[in-house]
């Protein structure tokens, strides 16, 4: 308990001296300290430092306008203050756009595991006259490599499965592990 304790207060402090660091910016609406190691100033933005910026009936500084969207931490452009400005107009849209092609993305990737595909390596999951289909080629494949005295290449059965009925097994011991399960259930 007194180590928690002990940091909690290191941690205070720390924000504290950071705090004591930070002066107030002239032509920026931000704070600004020097950095000790990486850039000869630093600048640091929050809900006061734009507040002077935000509250002005002119249009807002984009940067200011950055600072207000990165922090009102609003859901929607209906509940950002000032919400008709034309940067801030801009961020939300960037936003939807980058949040609907995630969801977009999601939804693709939750279609593509509800319906039956090879991926599930079950033949049950998979239409039945397509796992037919499947089961068929790798015999057919396995019997012509026996004919001309080669062995089982799952590797090369996979590809050609790929290229001629766009299989999608993660791998030739997918496609061995599903043939397997296959050549169990018809003994």
């Amino acid at each position: 308990m007194s180590k928690l304790y002990h940091s909690n207060i290191t941690w205070i402090q720390h924000q504290d001296s950071v705090k004591e660091r930070l002066r107030k910016c002239d032509d920026l609406p931000c704070y600004t300290t020097c950095s000790d190691f990486w850039a000869d100033q630093c600048y640091v933005m929050d809900k006061n430092s734009i507040q002077v910026y935000i509250s002005q009936d002119s249009e807002l500084d984009p940067f200011a306008a950055f600072g207000l969207f990165m922090t009102s931490q609003a859901t929607s452009i209906d509940l950002t203050p000032r919400n008709t400005d034309p940067t801030i107009d801009m961020l939300y849209r960037i936003s939807l756009n980058i949040y609907t092609k995630i969801l977009d993305q999601g939804i693709k990737c939750e279609n593509e595991l509800k319906q039956p595909n090879d991926r599930a390596d079950n033949g049950e999951q998979a239409t039945t006259s397509d796992y037919k289909e499947r089961m068929k080629f790798i015999e057919k494949f396995k019997e012509d490599r026996t004919e001309e005295g080669k062995t089982m290449s799952w590797e090369l059965c996979l590809l050609e499965g790929r290229e001629k009925l766009k299989w999608c097994y993660k791998n030739s011991n997918s496609l061995r592990a599903a043939f397997a399960k296959y050549e169990k259930k018809k003994q």
